[in-house]
């Protein structure tokens, strides 16, 4: 269990003097794709306030929630990439009450609760679109009581669950820079953002992976990812093989959409000019290959092959750029999983 830190102030309002317990605790990590956030953390409003509770897992819930508008819990969540995540909630209740849960300011969820005990947290979970920074959760019931609050778990995103990530490291890769300028202009790394570019005329500046050490098997690429706005007919993420194909060929064209293996029909629209994530997968021995946005699933295709040569390439390759533009792409928090089949 963590170690509480807190600080008592004696404040003086309309000439009362209250006591005033501020809790110092940071988020407590779980495990490396999951964080715990304590509910007595949180902002509490109106009657909601921290109650000691000795089976929880703090030592602390919130409790008073709800019957009010004003009456209500928030937390700050933050997350890395944008996406749909697995939200733990440990609550207590005896009897059925409802939670109303909504997400940065969006339209409430009202989630029905039952329990048995207002000493013993009991779990129930949600699934929940967060973005890429910091997130506020908001716990309330404008018409009812509702439960406790003990506790949330926020878990990784939900695609990548039962997948194993695989290290990798600058031998990992190497630059393709099928251009006559120098590779600096062409490719470049900053605070941890990979950044290719390519100009009308030019070929490509790509990022070329190392084949895949088990070509029987699922073999996912993740990336949050930006293509500049004057970006158009642009491969910016390819799943291929130098014999077999290219069953993921993802293509930014000048009106901010995104297509896969020059597929007339977009996957995504409206997207230059803003990060997003971006995961691919493909495996040769079921022939399936899958494209999510933001942790939605947007493509599904089978691409029946023999080959065994598989690999994956990001950066900007030119399928017709206009003359006198250029494409721009951006990747980081860059990822490659594997799943048995």
């Amino acid at each position: 269990m963590r170690t509480k830190l807190f600080h008592t102030f004696l404040v003086f309002c309309l000439g009362v003097f209250f006591l005033l317990t501020v809790y110092l605790a940071s988020p407590e990590r779980v495990n490396a794709d999951s964080t715990s956030y304590e509910a007595e953390n949180g902002t509490m409003s109106g009657t909601a306030n921290s109650v000691t509770c000795t089976a929880c897992s703090g030592g602390f819930k919130v409790g008073h929630i709800g019957s009010g508008s004003t009456n209500y819990v928030t937390q700050n969540v933050n997350v890395i990439n944008n996406g749909s995540y697995n939200m733990d909630i440990y609550y207590l209740v005896n009897g059925t009450r409802d939670f109303d849960i909504s997400v940065n300011g969006g339209a409430g969820t009202q989630k029905t609760l039952s329990g048995s005990s207002w000493g013993t947290p009991v779990k129930t979970s949600v699934t929940v679109q967060l973005n890429a920074g910091t997130n506020t959760i908001k716990f309330y019931n404008n018409a009812a009581n509702s439960p406790d609050l003990d506790r949330i778990v926020i878990t990784g995103s939900t695609v990548t669950a039962g997948w194993t990530e695989i290290p990798w490291d600058t031998n990992s890769y190497y630059v393709q820079n099928r251009t006559k300028a120098p590779m600096s202009e062409r490719f470049w790394i900053e605070n941890g953002v990979y950044t290719t570019r390519v100009y009308a005329g030019e070929e490509r500046a790509e990022m070329r992976w190392n084949n895949w050490t088990d070509q029987n098997k699922d073999n996912m690429w993740e990336a949050d990812v930006m293509f500049e706005p004057r970006t158009e007919k642009t491969a910016i993420m390819q799943i291929k093989s130098n014999t077999g194909g290219e069953p993921i060929y993802i293509q930014a064209t000048a009106d901010g959409s995104i297509r896969n293996n020059g597929d007339s029909t977009n996957i995504a629209t409206n997207m230059a000019g803003s990060w997003f994530n971006l995961k691919c997968a493909f495996n040769p021995a079921t022939g399936v290959g899958r494209i999510w946005i933001n942790d939605v699933l947007v493509k599904t295709r089978q691409y029946n092959t023999t080959d065994r040569e598989w690999y994956f390439k990001n950066g900007t390759y030119n399928n017709g750029i206009s003359k006198g533009n250029y494409s721009e792409a951006h990747f980081k928090n860059l990822r490659m999983y594997r799943k048995d089949n």
